[in-house]
């Protein structure tokens, strides 16, 4: 499950996940994004970040979930994507 919150009087709203069956408070968990950048020496970093934290620096406006078609008919895929959109420093 995917939770919009912005308990804590959050100035912006967070984004959360939980396990369906799990959807109590102590079990949402903050929605990271992992941003690899490659040092001057070539190495590789990942570093992981909330995507909306509810703070001032992003706000998030929306979360659409959708299920694709197969390629070869017009039954829904297996698999469920989330597409979430926001603005940052604005």
């Amino acid at each position: 499950w995917l939770v919009q919150t912005n308990i804590g009087n959050l100035p912006n709203l967070s984004l959360k996940s939980c396990r369906v069956g799990e959807t109590g408070m102590e079990h949402w968990k903050d929605v990271f994004v992992v941003d690899i950048s490659s040092g001057s020496d070539g190495s590789s970093n990942a570093a992981g970040m909330p995507v909306f934290d509810g703070g001032h620096e992003r706000s998030l406006e929306g979360v659409t979930v959708f299920n694709p078609t197969t390629d070869n008919d017009e039954s829904p895929s297996p698999l469920a994507y989330a597409v979430v959109t926001g603005r940052e420093s604005g």
